[in-house]
């Protein structure tokens, strides 16, 4: 549960870069969470 929680917070920080077409599996896969 931690390592999902640092995952979203470091994609949080990242947002304003952050797109549908270039984000991380790990990132996507945290968020479907």
């Amino acid at each position: 549960m931690q390592q999902l929680q640092n995952i979203i917070e470091t994609a949080f920080e990242r947002r304003a870069e952050i797109t549908p077409a270039n984000a991380d599996t790990v990132t996507r896969e945290a968020v479907i969470r």
